[in-house]
């Protein structure tokens, strides 16, 4: 059984920041090559940035090849999800991300369904998810290979505003960009595409064909804040892709997963997860890879869990 710290992994992003790296206290740089951090992969075997295991020369793939099948994880290359911190200074690219059937299409093993949930935002931060009443994708892409203007793109657009707390879905297909000011947790299945639509003006290469290919209709977005209750999970999603729970730990809780393995990433606070295997100390910005039932004390430890898909 298996009680395993990962070690998050910075990815350098022209929209990043230094909210995380300063909250966290993570290792490393704030920035690299005049990059800023606009991630932190948690949970990644993928190979632009894989998660190092703490305390061991191996990196996540390596351990799975070399132990992982022995507790019933799937292999690196089937291995179902990415964990990342976001850090959003600046406002992100406007963007659609295959599903599986068009990802497919496109040569590539898997689409790409994610979720947020929102750790900070400034008063006035939002989010762009999926289209305005009486607008469509077809719409959207139509007026931006015509060079409309940013407002009239924005205004085809829903808006939301965050707050701390909040946690969003972000299927595949759905147009949708995140506003400076903001920093979240994202799990999304383990796939780093994405279809650049606009960049505001900063240069970048857009992908209107692929995006055209890619983008959905979907029902509007909506905002997901159940009500939390101290020591145990409160469910915030579960899709086909992923589950995603928050665990606020005043003294003592327990958690089993039920889906072979979770993984708790911790947003606040510190405490200690206890198995079979042992006892590991854990503290907000920290992430376990859990394949056995644990108890977790902290006083308090906030923790967001991910489970595979179902």
């Amino acid at each position: 059984m298996v009680v395993l710290r990962l070690r998050p992994e910075p990815v350098t992003r022209p929209w990043g920041g230094t909210r995380l790296a300063r909250r966290f206290g993570l290792e490393g740089a704030t920035r690299s090559a005049g990059a800023p951090i606009g991630e932190w992969w948690l949970v990644s075997v993928h190979p632009h940035a894989r998660s190092a295991v703490a305390g061991d020369a191996r990196d996540l793939p390596t351990w799975l090849a070399e132990e992982g099948a022995a507790h019933g994880l799937p292999a690196a290359e089937a291995f179902p999800v990415l964990v990342k911190f976001l850090d959003c200074d600046l406002r992100l690219s406007l963007q659609v991300h295959p599903d599986d059937e068009v990802a497919r299409a496109h040569g590539l093993a898997c689409g790409k369904s994610e979720a947020w949930y929102v750790l900070d935002a400034e008063p006035d931060a939002l989010v762009y998810l999926g289209m305005a009443p009486g607008s469509t994708t077809g719409q959207l892409l139509d007026r931006l290979e015509a060079g409309a203007p940013e407002a009239e793109i924005v205004g085809l657009l829903q808006r939301l505003a965050v707050r701390p707390g909040d946690t969003l879905l972000v299927p595949a297909g759905t147009v949708h960009a995140i506003g400076g000011g903001v920093t979240l947790f994202e799990v999304q299945q383990s796939a780093d595409v994405t279809y650049r639509l606009s960049d505001w003006g900063r240069g970048r290469a857009t992908h209107l064909a692929q995006g055209r290919a890619a983008a959905l209709d979907h029902p509007p977005a909506r905002i997901v804040r159940p009500p939390l209750a101290d020591d145990r999970a409160v469910r915030l999603l579960d899709e086909a892709a992923f589950g995603l729970l928050r665990l606020r730990v005043t003294a003592t809780a327990s958690f089993a997963p039920t889906r072979g393995f979770a993984t708790l990433t911790a947003i606040d606070g510190a405490g200690t997860a206890r198995g079979a295997s042992g006892e590991v100390p854990v503290r907000a910005g920290e992430t376990l890879l859990v394949t056995e039932p644990v108890t977790l004390r902290g006083s308090p430890l906030d923790l967001l869990v991910v489970e595979p898909p179902r």
